[in-house]
């Protein structure tokens, strides 16, 4: 199985699977993503499917899944699936914020009616409202912009397990050795995107134990072709959601288009449609009992390999958090929408990702309830630590691991509540979000290129760009003022000893009435002098030097300031 254990969310990679889970287990995280080999058997009554499990880079298949798959009807082997001429089905399947397919010669993409959703929010009015009604392209000229989409498309994968790690010594502590990989990562980065016109990423696997560099062809043309009405697309709703099986209509087609020249270029009435070496034909008579199937996708991670504390942090605390909080703004925005149809245009896109957020960790938090996770994880822990009782030289290596990780987990529960109330803060949707992204942008830029924060290098600029010009089209004031209260209101009731000294300072009321009327005032001066709210004002914000950003009194950028050693505290 192959394991993704980074932390930015928006990394991509490929992965192939076979498994026989479909519901919300703890076990799995973007399990619909997964790729999956599975064959209906004819003797099972019902028709029902059978998978076997496990999951495997398409590129470098093992024999033995090949075989197997082979046994079960597939006409397929290493190279029809995977090569680096881009012609195997699976270089046909994109990245495009989800997974998208190719699905005719001229770069014409299937994805998802959820992953094209930001598209027709971004595009919608409450005149002109494309989330509701739907949209079509009758033509190519008909199609408008995807705002902020971007489609990538792997060229090949190398393994750079030894470079990454070559730095690292035995005597380093762990921030030494982050420090070490980080260090080589964005050096093997930038020499491989050299000179060239693609996008590379570095991707963690098993933990750490292997490193694979990862080369994309990175369109940021993307327009938006076909989207059914949101009574087809999203069918059933949130309580269908995460559900199987599924009875939505959930698909729609956008179109990646490059320059005349067939090279990568951000958004031009002159661009053509990009031409794919490979795409998939849909086959109009659909799927007969018998017949292989293969699901190509770029998927989440698994959390399958915690330890007990990880899985009893997540089962006991984190997932019950996050859905409070999800809940509590997920009502917040409901009400502004119901009351507001600017507001429900607006923010439609922020809502629903946050109920496909909470429908996941409410499946996972069940699947933790339904089974005995934890106390199988800690029977197999016991196991490992009587091996190393009878192996001296395995307990002297990794007998302190256990402890280490109940340390760690101890620690990440008594600050979590303040980092899970500091991630939805800073969430890049809200307006203090931006601030914190040029204020960030304005300290990194400062640093040679090698030593910034990896998402704030000089390659990054485009999609910095990208952040701070489609937030616009996303922002309502009431909601993002409200939002922001409830974030106020988690901080000031943490204990005494995870408080934020500058908020402490700030509000002195102890609660109630009165700490509600500071808050407020403190919100209305906030929001009547800062001009973040302006999509020309946030580029030209861009530019300006951290001297100049402070220099121009915006108060959310002097609020960013104020949080940003406590935002990068945060774990």
């Amino acid at each position: 199985m192959t394991i993704r254990q980074r932390s930015d969310h928006d990394s991509r990679r490929w992965a192939l699977a076979m498994g026989n889970r479909f519901g919300a287990e703890a076990h799995w995280l973007g399990l619909a993503c997964f790729l999956l080999i599975i064959v209906t058997l004819l003797s099972f009554p019902d028709h029902y499917c059978f998978a076997d499990e496990g999951m495997w880079l398409p590129q470098e298949l093992p024999d033995s899944v090949i075989d197997y798959m082979q046994r079960m009807g597939a006409d397929l082997d290493q190279q029809k699936i995977f090569n680096a001429d881009g012609t195997g089905i699976a270089n046909a399947v994109v990245a495009v914020g989800a997974t998208g397919s190719f699905v005719s010669p001229w770069g014409l993409i299937l994805t998802n009616h959820h992953v094209a959703f930001g598209a027709v929010q971004r595009i919608s009015t409450p005149e002109h409202n494309y989330i509701e009604d739907g949209f079509l392209a009758r033509s190519r000229d008909e199609e408008v912009q995807a705002p902020g989409y971007v489609v990538y498309i792997l060229q090949h994968s190398e393994d750079v397990t030894d470079r990454v790690l070559a730095g690292v010594t035995s005597e380093m502590n762990p921030f030494e050795r982050h420090e070490a990989i980080e260090r080589a990562i964005k050096e093997i980065v930038t020499e491989a995107e050299a000179g060239k016109n693609v996008y590379c990423e570095i991707n963690a696997f098993y933990g750490g134990a292997r490193y694979l560099l990862d080369t994309y062809l990175k369109i940021p043309d993307v327009r938006v072709v076909y989207v059914p009405s949101r009574s087809i697309g999203e069918y059933g709703g949130d309580i269908d959601n995460w559900m199987w099986p599924r009875h939505t209509g959930d698909f729609s087609f956008l179109r990646a288009y490059v320059s005349p020249d067939g090279s990568p270029a951000e958004y031009s009435p002159d661009n053509v449609p990009y031409q794919p070496r490979r795409y998939l034909r849909i086959n109009p008579n659909g799927l007969s009992e018998g017949d292989f199937a293969i699901i190509i996708g770029f998927p989440g991670r698994t959390n399958r390999y915690l330890t007990s504390y990880g899985l009893a942090y997540y089962g006991e605390f984190l997932y019950p958090g996050r859905i409070r909080l999800l809940k509590r703004a997920i009502d917040i925005l409901e009400k502004i929408s119901s009351e507001d149809a600017l507001a429900k245009v607006r923010i439609a896109s922020t809502v629903k990702g946050l109920n496909n957020r909470l429908k996941n960790n409410e499946g996972m938090l069940e699947g933790f309830r339904r089974s005995n996770l934890v106390a199988d994880q800690q029977e197999t822990e016991h196991s490992l630590a009587q091996r190393f009782a009878r192996d001296k030289s395995l307990a002297e290596r990794f007998d302190h691991l256990l402890n280490d990780f109940a340390t760690l987990y101890s620690e990440l529960r008594h600050f979590g509540h303040r980092d899970l109330v500091l991630e939805q803060m800073f969430n890049r949707r809200t307006l203090l979000g931006q601030a914190m992204l040029l204020y960030k942008w304005s300290v990194e830029k400062q640093k040679p290129d090698m030593e910034r924060d990896p998402q704030y290098m000089d390659r990054h600029i485009p999609d910095l760009k990208r952040y701070l010009h489609v937030f616009q089209m996303g922002y309502h004031p009431k909601a993002d003022r409200e939002l922001l209260k409830m974030f106020l209101t988690e901080l000031l009731s943490l204990p005494e000893d995870q408080q934020i000294d500058f908020l402490k300072e700030r509000f002195t009321s102890p609660g109630g009435d009165m700490l509600n009327l500071q808050i407020d005032g403190f919100l209305d001066s906030l929001y009547a002098h800062t001009q973040l709210d302006k999509a020309q004002e946030r580029m030209a914000m861009f530019d300006q030097s951290q001297e100049e950003l402070l220099g121009s009194g915006d108060a959310f950028i002097k609020l960013a300031a104020q949080f940003y050693p406590h935002n990068e505290e945060r774990i």
